[in-house]
């Protein structure tokens, strides 16, 4: 598809979010979300700023709404689901994916007009991407430009990724050392080097595990580190989490959140966050991670969702859902 996004004015949703409180995120739009909603950040061809979130009805119904620069609820046609979506800008267009209830990964692409007959600016269902299977949300990020990486946790608790390119070929593979790891989805982001990837996992016993993943321009990957536990400076490798972790990137500079779990944590329930340095060693893409810090008095879920940490317009952002949808400045 060659259509571009160019003519929408841009209502950046409550752009001031502070570090340290959590905002309503399209409060007056009546958002519900079953799930830990999903949200990305672009300039169009023109420069002019747009943001837009994706979220899983929360009346149990399945369906998958979006927001475009905070205003209006669009459902994606077609797109049911049971676990949140996730977005990503490929292309210069916004690009929905979602699991269906059938376990397969659909997608969905921004369109600058509705498809024929129809009356959504969103295309039809695309897919499944064939042969994967999933019952958690993805996770995506792009690579080395114009391919994209496409993440998730697979029956047999190992993580999968399959890398896309611009012409539709696909390319999969079981990431080496994660059998039996996880049971939640896997958080991935990319290094400037746009050829490597950061993945984050929770492992079953709650620990944050890590690996870089170095994908070549014929959608090939291999692992560039082993996995290892994610170690800050104040607490060591000791945090525990619930549900999946968050992370994202601003060049050399990242950011992780999780919901911490008990087992000694004295932060169960909260979002703890942490940045981190991107340095490359020998030749090795690694992170140097700093101090978790905590916002234990503004979130305390009662179920084990993890955050979603995004990076909106030079900005880092957790989002967290309790039926309405929140979200705050990360520094």
């Amino acid at each position: 598809m060659t259509a571009t996004i160019a003519v929408f004015v841009s209502l950046i949703s409550t752009a001031s979010a502070a570090e340290g409180s959590w905002e309503a995120y399209g409060a007056n739009q009546n958002v519900r979300s079953r799930q830990v909603p999903t949200t990305v950040a672009w300039d169009d061809c023109c420069g002019t700023p747009h943001d837009m979130m994706g979220w899983l009805s929360s009346n149990g119904d399945g369906q998958v709404y979006t927001m475009l620069d905070g205003r209006g609820v669009i459902p994606v046609p077609g797109a049911i689901s049971d676990v949140a979506p996730t977005l990503v800008v490929w292309h210069g267009l916004p690009t929905v994916y979602w699991v269906g209830r059938d376990h397969q990964i659909y997608w969905a692409v921004w369109e600058s007009a509705p498809s024929p007959g129809g009356s959504s600016p969103w295309s039809r269902p695309l897919g499944p991407i064939p042969g994967q299977s999933t019952s958690q949300p993805v996770g995506l990020t792009l690579v080395n430009g114009d391919q994209l990486m496409v993440a998730y946790v697979g029956g047999n608790r190992a993580v999968y990724a399959v890398v896309v390119d611009s012409g539709g070929n696909w390319q999969s593979t079981q990431v080496p050392g994660s059998a039996g790891v996880t049971v939640d989805s896997p958080a991935v982001a990319t290094f400037p080097s746009g050829n490597r990837v950061l993945m984050a996992v929770t492992q079953l016993d709650g620990h944050i595990a890590q690996v870089v993943i170095r994908v070549a321009s014929n959608n090939s990957m291999d692992l560039e580190t082993s996995w290892s536990v994610v170690n800050s400076s104040n607490y060591g490798t000791s945090v525990l989490a619930s549900g999946a972790p968050g992370i994202a990137a601003a060049g050399n500079d990242l950011r992780i959140g999780v919901r911490a779990r008990g087992d000694g944590n004295h932060w169960s329930g909260m979002f703890v966050y942490m940045g981190g340095t991107a340095v490359m060693s020998s030749g090795i893409q690694r992170v140097n991670w700093g101090s978790w810090t905590d916002h234990r008095q503004l979130w305390n879920l009662n179920s084990g969702s993890g955050p979603r940490v995004v990076l909106f317009h030079g900005a880092f952002r957790a989002l967290y859902s309790d039926n309405f949808v929140y979200q705050t400045q990360l520094l």
